[in-house]
């Protein structure tokens, strides 16, 4: 598999994220919605562009070498047997008769309904660095381009694809509703309701999916 490849299916798992979608909507229903929105957005994309900071400056300080593919593959190895993991427990598990929200998710929630443009950057800061899954995909996806031959330019262009395609599930409602107003608020009410309902059969999926894939490639890196 290619590097390219490797980032973008990185950033597709990064952006499988039902917190992200969850609060984007409910950053959409408070007041001054659309400043608030492109506020949250803003963060959340700082929040991720800081993530990378800080993995390149990690890798910089290892300074790995030689050995950066192969440290590269075996990340990639855990984090996809880490994933076949979570499919199974997932699977595993007994489907509640009613199925409540984490109460840390409530507390986060609560707190969305009363913001302002600032603490929507701030939130979206926070989200977007997302430790620590969200980080932790990262770091494998810093690891795998640091390891390639690509120069600066191409660096640069792969990290923004990154990070423009794991934060689809923030940007993509908040362009929506710049648009199209209230108009989008029952079709992203719609869509949160739809995977709140289906989470354990699309985590299960998507979980083993991109854990078989990336422990096939990690395997084969090392």
């Amino acid at each position: 598999m290619g590097t390219a490849l490797r980032i973008l299916l990185l950033a597709l798992l990064a952006a499988l994220s039902p917190l992200a979608l969850t609060a984007t909507i409910a950053v959409l229903k408070t007041h001054l919605a659309r400043l608030n929105g492109i506020c949250f957005a803003a963060g959340f994309l700082a929040g991720e562009a800081i993530g990378w900071a800080f993995a390149f400056l990690l890798g910089s300080v290892l300074d790995l070498g030689a050995r950066g593919e192969t440290v590269a593959g075996v990340l990639e190895l855990l984090l996809g047997a880490l994933l076949l993991l979570v499919a199974w427990r997932v699977h595993r598990r007994e489907t509640p008769a009613r199925r409540e929200r984490n109460p840390r998710t409530q507390a986060l929630l609560a707190r969305l309904e009363h913001l302002n443009p600032v603490t929507a950057v701030a939130v979206g800061v926070v989200l977007g660095l997302g430790i620590p899954k969200r980080l932790t995909i990262t770091l494998v996806a810093a690891a795998t381009l640091t390891a390639s031959d690509f120069d600066d330019r191409r660096q640069l262009v792969l990290v923004a694809v990154y990070v423009v395609v794991a934060a689809v599930l923030v940007w993509a409602p908040v362009l929506v509703y710049v648009f199209a107003g209230r108009r989008t608020s029952a079709w992203l009410a719609g869509g949160q309701r739809w995977l709140a309902s289906h989470q354990r059969s699309v985590t299960t999926i998507s979980a083993a999916a991109f854990g078989a894939v990336l422990v096939v490639d990690g395997a084969f890196q090392i």
